[in-house]
């Protein structure tokens, strides 16, 4: 009755964090696609509302012109980092892309912000499969 129990967390956790994580790289994939390309400078590194990990913030103007300074609204941590704890540094001109309604909402465009997305997404589907090779199997182990 355990390995059950525990195969059915494991399938219901890994089925979450797929289903999450996947949604999530699918938003950033749309607003990179098709959100409004610009440059942005780092500013430096922000709690969005507050609260939560540190984000790089950057400025930016809008095509109309208008001066914006936001984080970056990306879900997952990068995993590559360059200058030890954080990946960008002061005044280092990044690529973005926002949206043109509601231009604080924006993200970083470059490999190392959506990579870690795949990675978290196989964690995923291997809990899963464990959790299904758990259900299946007949002996306690």
């Amino acid at each position: 009755m355990n390995r059950l129990k525990i195969g059915l967390v494991m399938i219901l956790v890994g089925l979450a964090v797929t289903l999450y994580f996947g949604a999530q790289l699918y938003q950033y994939i749309v607003l990179a696609t098709t959100g409004t390309k610009s440059t942005a400078s780092i500013t430096g590194y922000k709690r969005k509302n507050g609260s939560g990990r540190l984000r790089p913030a950057f400025a930016f103007n809008t095509t109309e012109g208008k001066l914006v300074n936001t984080v970056n609204a990306d879900v997952i941590p990068q995993i590559f980092k360059k200058t030890g704890i954080k990946y960008y540094i002061a005044n280092e001109q990044v690529s973005i892309c926002y949206k043109p309604d509601n231009p604080m909402i924006a993200v970083i465009t470059n490999w190392t912000s959506w990579i870690a997305y795949p990675f978290v997404m196989l964690f995923g589907c291997l809990s899963m499969l464990i959790g299904l090779k758990k259900i299946g199997s007949k002996t306690e182990a």
